[in-house]
């Protein structure tokens, strides 16, 4: 990223150079300072209507292309979750559907529609397995009315972001 300087003397102002709007460098980095840890809109409650409802989603399609999972659980709850499998990065999920648990089609491992890791065959006696580790990574979930938001890092409280818009509206 570039650095700055803002004279306080407004007359000495001057524009940014071409470079900050179409450099790789500031693309890049922008990713990761601004996007990754924003707000990020993800879609609305209807695309999880059901208990069982899975939706896959790439967040950011074409920028951040990380590959997200909203799921409602039996009670009602919705949940926003990495959609790669802990075990080989398979894809668990690639249409939306209902389902009772996630499952991934290239070695049977499976996990809860909270991200939660159930079982992976022939593994039941392996020594301190499974751990956190083999859980989904979960992602917050920020609900406004029918609108549902998402962070990849969650630096920063919904609120934050959401707050002052919610009292305007």
């Amino acid at each position: 990223m570039q650095e700055f300087f803002i004279d306080p003397d407004i007359t000495k102002a001057k524009t940014i150079h071409t470079d900050f709007y179409t450099g790789d460098q500031n693309y890049l980095a922008s990713k990761e300072k601004i996007f990754a840890p924003s707000w990020q809109f993800v879609g609305d409650v209807d695309k999880i209507a059901q208990p069982g409802s899975a939706f896959p989603f790439l967040l950011l399609e074409n920028y951040l292309n990380e590959p997200l999972l909203l799921t409602k659980d039996k009670d009602g709850t919705v949940h926003c979750m990495s959609n790669v499998c802990t075990h080989r990065g398979n894809l668990l999920v690639y249409e939306p559907c209902r389902v009772s648990q996630l499952r991934c089609k290239y070695h049977g491992r499976q996990f809860a529609l909270d991200g939660k890791f159930m079982s992976m065959p022939e593994f039941r006696e392996v020594c301190d397995f499974p751990t956190a580790d083999d859980d989904l990574s979960a992602l917050p979930v920020f609900q406004w009315g029918k609108l549902l938001f998402t962070s990849l890092q969650e630096k920063f409280p919904a609120e934050l972001f959401f707050g002052e818009m919610k009292e305007r509206v």
